[in-house]
């Protein structure tokens, strides 16, 4: 999709000073935020687990 505005003085003049902003709400982004973090987290977990493991092995 695309979106254009166009804006313009009432009498024609120039010199319009324009600032805007636009957004967008997608419910389902705040899950795969969130899926994101949880995977990250148990990454780490696992992660740190190999390391303790590995380092505790008798050689």
């Amino acid at each position: 999709m695309q979106y254009s505005n166009a804006l313009a003085r009432a009498d024609g003049s120039s010199d319009v000073d324009v600032d805007m902003q636009m957004g967008a709400k997608i419910p389902f982004f705040r899950y795969i935020g969130n899926m994101l973090i949880a995977g990250g987290f148990i990454s780490l977990v696992v992660g740190s687990l190999i390391i303790y493991i590995g380092a505790i092995r008798p050689r």
